[in-house]
């Protein structure tokens, strides 16, 4: 339930950041809310959701206070979303494959544009959607939405 939650949740904000270039909090932060919830009252122990949410959220945190012209608060607040949702080992794995998408298109955009990889700004919650969707896979997804 708890990925349907997040799936659910990825779709507006890929729309409005690639749109506005913006991660809107009402989409991102009920969803972190409901993800968590889900998770404590699930199988698992109450407080791994919240560890999983908090591990990613500070592995994007800090990029952002380097460089915020760079990430948002709203990519971490979607990592940490992803996080919570699919746990610490596929919550990680899913951001370090978005951001391998991001790099990868930036770098050749920059190519292609011959200018400096720096001066590429991407909307970053299409390739966190792309690295979620590679880490649970289609079949999962559709496991998921069938219930």
């Amino acid at each position: 339930m708890d990925v349907l939650v997040l799936v659910i949740a990825l779709i507006p904000a890929v729309v409005v950041d690639l749109r506005r270039r913006i991660i809107p909090d009402a989409v991102v932060m009920p969803a972190l809310v409901a993800v968590l919830v889900i998770g404590a009252l699930g199988e698992a122990a109450w407080w791994e959701p919240i560890a999983s949410a908090a591990l990613v959220g500070v592995l994007l945190f800090v990029p952002a206070l380097i460089r915020p012209d760079g990430m948002g608060l709203g990519d971490v607040k979607l990592g940490t979303l992803i996080g919570g949702a699919l746990g610490a080992i596929p919550g990680l794995l899913a951001v370090l494959a978005g951001l391998g998408l991001a790099a990868a298109w930036g770098f050749s955009l920059a190519a292609a544009r011959r200018t400096r990889p720096s001066d590429i700004a991407l909307p970053l919650a299409p390739f966190l959607a792309a690295g979620v969707l590679a880490v649970i896979g289609p079949a999962a997804l559709v496991h998921s939405l069938h219930g």
